[in-house]
C-alpha cells in the first residue's frame, strides 16, 4: 500500500516537471515578449506531452514488459 501511494505521487511528480521543462525549454514561455495566448497554448501542449511520455515510460516500466 505505501510503495503504490509512492509510486503515484512520483509519477505526478515526474509528469509536472517534465511538463514544466518542455513549457519553459522548448516554448520558451519565461521570455516577457511571449503572449499570454502562447504561453498558454504551449503549457497545454507541453502537459500533454509530458503526460503521454511518462505515462507511457511508467507503465513499460511497471509492467516489466
Amino acid at each position: 500500500m505505501f510503495m503504490t501511494i509512492v509510486f503515484i505521487f512520483l509519477m505526478i511528480l515526474l509528469i509536472l516537471t517534465g511538463g514544466a521543462a518542455i513549457h519553459l525549454g522548448l516554448f520558451k514561455a519565461h521570455r516577457p515578449e511571449t503572449g499570454f495566448g502562447k504561453k498558454v497554448f504551449g503549457g497545454i501542449v507541453a502537459y500533454v506531452i509530458s503526460t503521454l511520455v511518462w505515462l507511457a515510460l511508467y507503465s513499460y516500466h511497471y509492467l516489466g514488459w
